[in-house]
């Protein structure tokens, strides 16, 4: 980390000319402070032709403090999931990394995938950069092969060719478990790239998203947006109601969701995303307090 860190002054200390872009209303970075702050010029103007497209129109929405609505059919507001619809995404993008994990896991159920293990061409985020093959962290990649158990390498198609990389798999439920890999940037991870938290997502661009509306922080509009211009033809936004019409719960109401539903019950840490008996999707207890607490169902109808 300390060596990215201070990649920047390197490169301003060989004395070149710099032109940095970048946009102040997504979120900042996991981990420390934006190394760029203070813009020389600040581009404000929407021109027409950009403002044309939907997905644009609705970031510049909420970007503004507003909130997303229905735009044409580039932009949708649902509040049932179905399982084509779940098939038809390119990413998943999430609040929580439970949700991310759990929607990993059920992206491969609807596509009928049985194997823990990846098969040729499915996604793959890579979790460390690796100088060895120009791999970068947080980059999506697609399996050149099926992943057998024991294997040493995976194999990963990129822009050159496919290539073995010295790697450990991260499986559904396990893609945050701490590893520890050796130094000189040889070896890295992998885990499923069917869903992103937005963090995550953050630099990259995908053709249809569905983004779950699940996040209630300080931050919400910078999430929000952050999540919305991740698509570039068609975004899914799954909400509840309440979030189709734009009204938002308190803060200390959520909370008190929250502590109430985790007191009676109503989720448990463990329990993994799932379709029940009724053919509902399991959702997260962050994605869904408010529905049970106004007496609704708290699971989106799946198929």
């Amino acid at each position: 980390m300390s060596r990215i860190i201070a990649l920047p002054h390197r490169i301003l200390a060989t004395g070149i000319t710099v032109v940095a872009f970048g946009d102040p209303g997504q979120l900042p970075p996991i981990h420390g402070d934006p190394f760029f702050t203070n813009a020389n010029f600040t581009l404000t103007q929407i021109h027409r032709q950009a403002f044309e497209n939907p997905i644009i129109r609705q970031a510049h929405r909420v970007r503004s403090g507003g909130t997303y609505e229905r735009d044409g059919d580039s932009v949708r507001v649902i509040s049932r999931l179905s399982a084509d619809e779940l098939r038809a995404t390119d990413v998943v993008l999430t609040g929580r990394r439970e949700t991310r994990m759990r929607m990993n896991a059920e992206k491969r159920r609807v596509l009928g995938l049985e194997s823990h293990l990846p098969r040729q061409g499915e996604p793959l985020i890579c979790l460390r950069n690796t100088r060895k093959h120009a791999l970068c962290n947080g980059a999506i990649y697609y399996a050149s092969r099926d992943l057998e158990a024991g294997d040493k390498t995976v194999g990963i198609s990129t822009d050159v060719g496919d290539v073995e990389v010295h790697a450990v798999f991260l499986g559904p439920g396990h893609e945050y478990d701490n590893i520890e890999l050796p130094p000189g940037g040889w070896m890295t991870a992998f885990s499923y790239g069917y869903a992103l938290t937005v963090h995550q997502a953050q630099g990259s661009e995908f053709d249809r998203v569905l983004l779950l509306d699940e996040w209630f922080r300080d931050d919400r509009s910078r999430w929000l947006y952050t999540g919305i211009t991740r698509a570039r033809e068609r975004l899914v936004i799954a909400a509840r109601s309440d979030r189709d019409s734009g009204h938002d719960f308190p803060k200390e109401r959520w909370r008190a969701d929250q502590t109430d539903l985790a007191r009676r019950g109503w989720i448990a840490k463990e329990r993994r995303l799932g379709v029940r008996n009724d053919g509902r999707l399991r959702l997260p207890l962050c994605f869904c307090a408010h529905a049970r607490a106004r007496g609704e169902d708290r699971a989106l109808r799946v198929g």
